[in-house]
């Protein structure tokens, strides 16, 4: 118990918050009060944290905090099932983190490996209905620009049709930056801690919404703020009233700015619970 207790610690103090097992079991109830589902975090052992960065975020037009920019047009079926380099040079082993439906229509959790072959496609050997992140796990920088899309024509690396990419990492960042993700069928997530970012430099402010979709569902806001690019930073403490994430569910962030040519970004964290 002692052990497990110091698990818990360092991972509450890894997402900034002082958590105790008590805490853990307060969220732990809200889920069987509110769902019916006996979840445990314990039993996962695991937090979970996204992030994301948009480096160009207009007036009037929201658009997801992702560096791909826009929104990301959510698959129907497992048709995510490409990848490709924007540099011939890139020949790296990538990881793709993500979901795949099965026969039920369930979001099953997938983490799987691939080796780039410079601008020429590479298929994945597990098709993704939703992915949530790519990145580097060779031994040398990548080149050029990573995209996961769905199979379509492409030029020198990039898909034609920004509309089925799904995943866009970066040579500066060696992964993607991408603040959106999903939950599995057997999976909460509960959710303490949303910080939003606007650059220094720049005096716009930026609306965020964050918003969940469960499946079937529509888009739902959850949470609002502004933030002006003199703070910087605001984190929104969310730990005696977290926002509970449903199995089969999906989470971004969006963004629309003051000015146009704006950098913003967004992170999610907290702790998974693993349904019994």
């Amino acid at each position: 118990m002692k052990n497990i207790l110091l698990i818990f610690i360092v991972l509450a103090a890894y997402l900034g918050q002082a958590q105790t097992v008590d805490q853990f079991s307060y969220y732990e109830r809200i889920i069987n009060d509110s769902y019916g589902d006996n979840a445990k975090i314990y039993s996962k052992g695991k937090t979970l944290r996204k992030f994301g960065r948009n480096n160009d975020l207009d007036t009037d037009v929201e658009e997801q905090i992702w560096e791909q920019g826009g929104f990301e047009i959510m698959a129907t079926s497992n048709s995510i099932d490409t990848m490709s380099s924007s540099s011939g040079s890139d020949t790296q082993t990538v990881t793709i983190e993500g979901h795949y439906y099965d026969a039920d229509n369930n979001l099953i959790f997938s983490i799987q490996t691939a080796i780039l072959t410079g601008q020429t496609k590479v298929t994945l050997a597990t098709p993704l209905s939703r992915a949530t992140r790519v990145y580097n796990t060779g031994s040398t920088d990548l080149v050029g620009n990573v995209y996961v899309y769905e199979d379509g024509a492409i030029t020198a690396g990039v898909p034609d049709d920004a509309a089925t990419i799904h995943l866009f990492a970066t040579a500066g960042n060696q992964q993607s930056s991408k603040a959106a993700t999903s939950t599995s069928s057997t999976d909460y997530w509960v959710i303490v801690r949303v910080k939003f970012t606007v650059e220094k430099t720049q005096t716009s402010t930026v609306d965020f919404k964050v918003q969940i979709r469960e499946a079937n569902g529509v888009w739902r806001s959850q949470l609002f703020a502004s933030l002006a690019g003199a703070q910087g930073t605001y984190q929104v403490d969310l730990t005696n009233t977290p926002i509970i994430m449903k199995p089969n569910s999906d989470i971004r962030v969006l963004g629309t700015s003051s000015t146009n040519n704006v950098i913003g970004g967004a992170e999610i964290g907290g702790f998974l619970a693993k349904v019994l």
